[in-house]
């Protein structure tokens, strides 16, 4: 987020700028600052009044209404925010904030060439490491790979210690597979390159890579569930020697986790730690563990799910004669990016129309509109959500189905790390995890994937998936002539 006239970090400078605006509320200056105070604390909806009250006092005034265009984004009226900074560059052509707010709403809308083009105008008007370092995620968005490189080096070539650029070109270098780069690019995570993922305040030190001989290791979630099911595959090549290894991790993994040999306790996210000797955010095993130790490629599936709860699925998708699939088009929509990479039910429901195939909706949370879709098709597709209370019982139906048939979400990782067959259905510009326009990932052999073409472009997709499934099915059979 680029915002013009950032205030204070602490909460004293909140105090100070609430207190100034009930005192000046004709002071478009004063309103301004609050508005700023608001919305760097991620308080939106909050900041929307101080700085509709800024312009009422102030009209067009270019710092206001572009910072007034980032309420709109984070609100989630994309277009509305579109409107409102190309507005601002049309009127203010050398107002440089303007254009990279712009370039970040035309990346939310999957207009990637488009902020290739905004960021290049930005570097133009300040040619800073910040202005090319949004140059450079830009064109990697637009899958212009060696374009972005080239930035990226610019970029750290004039802020060399910025963590978020380090972090940004790791997703690059990790995506093209250089992971000997990347792991350590991706380290600058912990160092600032993530607001949200600062270091641990741990009075152990951080495990170093050496055998553990007889010492206790902290390993702990995070980020998402689809993280911590993904670099899970890294515990069991951890140096033990006589050692112990400590999962921590979100509450509904926990049951599944419990089955892996190279784990030997683990606790849920927040409960009391137990003794121990070192510790190491899970994220951080590859760059840790080094090259020798760090292939992503495992030689089979390291998850596992219940033979027990296995059985129970077993008898209740039981489906003769037809294919069974499950299915989900949605992942955390708190995620960054998520409204690109999730499908609407109705669509991905509708695409697999063929009477052969099975469908059950493996999709836990539902959105705004999908419980009447699963209602209205019914007779199509089973609801499962209700009775998955963890995930191993989503890992013992994942293991009963013919194909999961997902977006990239935790179910995607959990279907790969079973080594089960899974169609990933992935957005124009992938997350780092999967390849470009390859149909294959190096994490996960059991998965073929599904890429965009086009932005925003899941119809033809889906049309690839059914041509697919179709391909799998075979000719339908002819019914016995009269």
């Amino acid at each position: 987020m680029a915002m013009q006239g950032q205030p204070g970090g602490d909460e004293g400078a909140l105090a100070a700028a609430v207190a100034a605006a009930a005192r000046l509320p004709d002071d478009a200056d004063a309103q301004f600052e609050l508005g700023n105070a608001l919305l760097s604390r991620g308080r939106a909806r909050e900041a929307l009044g101080p700085y509709q009250r800024a312009l009422e006092l102030r009209p067009g005034w270019a710092p206001a209404l572009t910072n007034y265009g980032l309420v709109l984004r984070d609100l989630g009226q994309i277009e509305a925010a579109f409107e409102i900074q190309s507005f601002v560059c049309t009127h203010f052509p050398d107002f440089v904030t303007g254009f990279t707010n712009l370039g970040f709403v035309q990346q939310r809308l999957g207009r990637y060439q488009e902020a290739v083009e905004t960021f290049r105008h930005a570097v133009g008007l300040a040619a800073t490491g910040g202005s090319w370092a949004n140059l450079a995620q830009a064109l990697h968005l637009a899958r212009r790979e060696d374009e972005a490189a080239e930035a990226f080096a610019q970029a750290l070539a004039l802020a060399p210690d910025h963590p978020t650029i380090h972090y940004n070109y790791s997703q690059l270098l990790l995506q093209q597979g250089d992971y000997a780069r990347g792991w350590v690019e991706y380290g600058w995570r912990r160092r600032g390159g993530v607001r949200t993922l600062p270091p641990r305040p741990l009075p152990q030190p951080l495990w170093d890579g050496s055998p553990l001989a007889g010492r206790t290791l902290l390993l702990y979630a995070e980020q998402g569930l689809g993280d911590t099911l993904q670099f899970l595959r890294f515990v069991e090549r951890v140096p033990k020697e006589g050692g112990r290894v400590v999962v921590e991790a979100q509450a509904p993994l926990l049951p599944l986790l419990r089955d892996i040999a190279a784990i030997d306790a683990v606790i849920p996210a927040g409960a009391p730690l137990p003794p121990l000797d070192c510790h190491l955010p899970l994220l951080s095993l590859p760059e840790i563990l080094g090259p020798l130790r760090a292939d992503p490629v495992t030689p089979g599936p390291y998850l596992a799910a219940d033979p027990a709860r296995r059985a129970v699925w077993r008898a209740r998708l039981t489906r003769p004669g037809q294919m069974r699939i499950g299915l989900a088009w949605a992942g955390n929509p708190g995620q960054a990016g998520d409204s690109q990479r999730s499908v609407e039910a109705a669509l991905l429901i509708d695409a697999l129309n063929d009477p052969r195939l099975a469908l059950f909706s493996l999709q836990k949370d539902l959105r705004p509109g999908d419980a009447e879709t699963l209602f209205v098709r019914s007779d199509r597709i089973v609801a499962l959500g209700p009775d998955l209370h963890d995930f191993a019982d989503t890992a013992a139906a994942v293991a009963e189905l013919d194909l999961v048939i997902c977006v990239d979400s935790s179910l995607a990782h959990l279907a790969g790390g079973l080594g089960r067959p899974a169609w990933v259905l992935v957005r124009y510009a992938p997350d780092w995890r999967w390849w470009y326009r390859h149909e294959d990932s190096p994490w996960y052999p059991s998965l073929r994937l599904f890429h965009q073409r086009a932005p925003l472009d899941w119809p033809e997709v889906l049309g690839r998936v059914a041509t697919a499934l179709g391909e799998r099915l075979g000719p339908p059979a002819q019914p016995p002539a009269a």
